[in-house]
């Protein structure tokens, strides 16, 4: 009889432990699905709003087309507002340019590339290249801007007849410039374009791989 007892008892301690682990793993690989579920949803979230962000630059109906960036233009003005007003000083030697200008929107787009590194929504593979057209788009171009304005001020202040005579047309003709360096570079707007499209459709093909079809 006490046998029986310690038989049952074993048994019934075996089948409860048994019972409690499937439990256990259970509710732990719900778990684990509903987090997975809300971390993937994060990054489907963050891929679309970086697609839209991407390709706005190349998209005439979108408010940041690149034909709508006036940040190069901004930054000729602000030079030649300070040329004129110190021309005499300027000619004279006894003032010089303090260092190329800046916007709020340089700034801020130089922080970019630092920030799509350590995003935690997105796919690695992605990551690369989305860094790499932020880096192309801002760090590398405000480069080439800040290239040609200091060039430009140096001749403002050796007094180069042809630039003070054509200030006024300075933010175009500049600009044209700008536009031959960064294509020679790789890093124009038809190289981003390029660059844009290939990762949307890494963006789409991430999409087709939770595709059940």
């Amino acid at each position: 009889m006490d046998i029986a007892v310690k038989i049952f008892q074993s048994l019934f301690y075996i089948i409860a432990s048994t019972v409690a682990i499937l439990t256990y793993l259970k509710a732990k690989d719900g778990l684990l699905n509903s987090v997975n579920t809300e971390y993937q949803k994060k990054v489907m979230e963050k891929l679309t709003q970086l697609s839209e962000e991407i390709i706005g630059e190349f998209d005439f109906s979108s408010e940041t087309h690149h034909s709508k960036d006036h940040t190069f233009g901004e930054l000729i003005s602000r030079v030649n507002s300070f040329a004129r007003k110190n021309k005499e000083e300027l000619l004279s030697g006894e003032l010089k340019f303090m260092g190329t200008p800046a916007t709020e929107k340089m700034i801020v787009g130089l922080t970019m590339p630092s920030l799509i590194d350590t995003d935690p929504f997105i796919p690695s593979g992605i990551r690369t290249k989305l860094a790499s057209f932020y880096k192309m788009k801002h760090e590398e171009t405000y480069s080439v801007y800040r290239e040609v304005i200091l060039e430009y001020q140096n001749a403002l202040e050796k007094g180069d007849s042809i630039w003070w005579r054509n200030i006024d047309d300075a933010p175009g003709i500049l600009r044209n410039k700008v536009n031959e360096i960064l294509d020679k570079k790789g890093i124009g707007l038809s190289q981003l374009e390029v660059l844009a499209h290939e990762i949307r459709n890494d963006i789409k093909k991430y999409y087709d791989s939770f595709n059940p079809i």
